[in-house]
């Protein structure tokens, strides 16, 4: 067989054209391509969907946050299912219901959220502290009490 170059492809001189096995070959070669992208389409989709429900870590996170804010203000009350204090630059926060989410505002501007998910949230007044009620969308219940040592928090 002789070998005939050219600038940028090499031919064989006895070749004719294209025959049934490379037509058949570079088919597989396409099926093969192309049935695979549906699988790594539908993993990438799945990563980047995001989880309605409330998830128990947030929950922890969230209450924590909250008490390490709540330890350090003045003036705490309960008073239409909003809870409100004075934190330490003398700025009036508020966390309350917004939709599906728990919101945090500070002198009635803007918001930062807290919590998705949330399909009811209640805040009760105890005794030196304040109980908060959270229902998510999917009905799952979240309870968590801040005690407040100071006094702060009225009876």
């Amino acid at each position: 067989m002789k070998m005939q170059n050219k600038r940028f492809a090499a031919t064989f001189m006895n070749n004719k054209g294209y025959t049934a096995a490379n037509m058949l070959i570079a088919f597989l070669a396409t099926t093969i391509i192309i049935s695979s992208f549906a699988p790594m389409l539908s993993f990438f989709l799945k990563l980047n969907t995001r989880q309605q429900d409330l998830h128990p870590s947030e929950w922890n996170l969230f209450l924590i946050e909250l008490h390490r804010e709540i330890k350090t203000s003045q003036q705490i009350m309960v008073k239409q299912n909003v809870l409100q204090y004075k934190n330490q630059k003398g700025e009036v926060v508020t966390l309350s219901q917004y939709n599906d989410l728990l919101r945090y505002q500070v002198d009635g501007k803007g918001h930062v959220i807290v919590l998705r998910g949330v399909q009811a949230s209640h805040f009760i007044p105890i005794t030196h502290g304040v109980k908060i009620e959270i229902t998510s969308l999917e009905g799952k219940r979240f309870e968590g009490t801040i005690r407040d040592v100071k006094g702060v928090i009225p009876d």
